[in-house]
């Protein structure tokens, strides 16, 4: 299945600053038809949703993690400056970034997305699909949809699992100190 290319806007790169922590590029001013007012508990906010792509480049390849929101000003950039504890995805690509030392971020907001009526979820799939077949960059996410059953993983998706495994070895090894100073407090 070919897929039509989507225009990505390119909104900055994300840097690691001298302190190690990740710093991502503000959204540019977009048109008024891209944001959408709502309330929440009697506040209004104005969101932008859409997909967005992370392409970062390391030991000479480009690998690229798609996603999607319903506030590109917000979420997910900041889950992965500051990822919680046990967010399995978010700390794994904050980890990602960090280990790249950064990434081109781009996005579209739904606005933009053609055909008009297209998800969110349908364009992360598609593109997700677009960049599993593109043969000069390694995908990280785990593909979707159930007509790719057989090939669910980007080629990217090794390096995914490598830092994921380093992730939960840190946090196993955070736990057993935890655990071995709460025995020593606590005896039973």
């Amino acid at each position: 299945m070919t897929i039509a290319p989507r225009q990505w806007l390119h909104v900055g790169d994300v840097t690691i600053g001298a302190d190690g922590k990740t710093q991502f590029p503000e959204l540019p001013p977009l048109r008024p038809e891209c944001i959408i007012e709502t309330t929440v508990r009697g506040t209004k906010r104005r969101k932008v949703p859409g997909i967005y792509r992370l392409t970062f480049d390391k030991d000479g390849r480009k690998y690229v993690w798609i996603g999607q929101t319903d506030d590109l000003q917000r979420c997910p950039f900041g889950d992965y400056c500051n990822p919680a504890d046990g967010v399995e995805r978010d700390n794994v690509v904050h980890d990602i970034l960090v280990d790249a030392g950064g990434a081109k971020v781009e996005v579209i907001p739904q606005c933009d997305l053609l055909p008009k009526g297209t998800t969110r979820s349908t364009a992360e799939d598609e593109e997700q699909e677009r960049a599993f077949e593109d043969q000069d960059v390694f995908l990280l996410n785990k593909l979707r949809r159930k007509k790719l059953r057989k090939r669910r993983c980007g080629p990217g998706y090794g390096y995914y699992l490598k830092v994921k495994a380093e992730y939960y070895k840190k946090t196993f090894e955070d736990t057993q100190r935890e655990l071995g100073a709460w025995n020593a407090n606590h005896p039973c």
